[in-house]
């Protein structure tokens, strides 16, 4: 009489084997995905670092007069209504209640330090409450406290800017991307004395400071050109600057935030 065990043995023993060559593309096909996924990450990581050449309109600072009354903290809040506390950061020691608080520019000994700022209205400064620029909180628009400061202010108190890029960006002759290129400008030349700013254009010269023309510093939400930034002047020393957000009238509300339903 036949062992059944030892007849149906052999033919499990190949069904496994045939299972195992079956699954085996599929093992291989979840495996590449899975290492893609992971490089794909890995690119996407590394590219945050380079956000700090979003733009917004400006940055966010203490007030002189609040530093002198010793009202040095920023609030963040995560709500628009400003009731849930995200955390605080101290202008004068550094020290913060979140550690994802980090100001763009920060000199303490200065009396330097901003954030971030991509709009506001009647209520709220809109931030970004890292150097990432991936956080966005509020922040109350107190102007007893709070100052904003335009890029516009902050730039022309730079001493020397550097163009990212000769080819894209040439010195024109005038501050319209028709007009013809500067003589004297040469893909060599990266670093400019700014002069004034007219919307997204900068009037510079060579260091010289014998010929001027101008070329781009922002574009479509994104710098154009890069500095030092021990170059960036505190509140005290921007001459002739204004702040519009102290106007209730004024509100310049980023354009991710008016193309959502409230």
């Amino acid at each position: 009489m036949h062992n059944f065990s030892e007849i149906l043995d052999p033919f499990y023993k190949k069904t496994e084997i045939m299972r195992i060559k079956s699954i085996t593309p599929y093992c291989f096909i979840l495996l590449t995905i899975s290492i893609l996924s992971c490089n794909k990450t890995d690119k996407t990581a590394t590219q945050k670092k380079y956000h700090d050449t979003f733009a917004g309109i400006g940055f966010v600072t203490l007030k002189d007069e609040a530093l002198a009354k010793k009202k040095t903290q920023f609030e963040f809040f995560e709500d628009k209504a400003t009731t849930q506390a995200f955390g605080s950061f101290d202008f004068k020691t550094g020290k913060s209640a979140s550690e994802k608080i980090v100001p763009e520019f920060f000199r303490p000994e200065d009396d330097v330090c901003y954030f971030r700022c991509i709009g506001w209205d009647r209520n709220r400064y809109y931030v970004y409450s890292n150097t990432l620029l991936e956080s966005l909180k509020y922040i109350p628009v107190d102007t007893n406290k709070y100052r904003f400061v335009k890029w516009e202010d902050l730039m022309t108190h730079i001493p020397e800017i550097t163009r990212l890029n000769p080819e894209t960006n040439p010195v024109k002759t005038r501050p319209n991307f028709k007009a013809s290129n500067a003589e004297w400008d040469d893909a060599s030349r990266h670093t400019f004395v700014v002069k004034e700013i007219e919307k997204k254009w900068a009037k510079v010269s060579n260091p010289a400071g014998n010929q001027e023309g101008w070329i781009v510093w922002v574009d479509k939400d994104r710098i154009q050109v890069k500095f030092d930034k021990n170059h960036v002047k505190p509140l005290s020393k921007l001459q002739g600057s204004s702040d519009p957000s102290a106007n209730p009238l004024n509100f310049l509300r980023p354009k991710m935030v008016q193309e959502k339903k409230e």
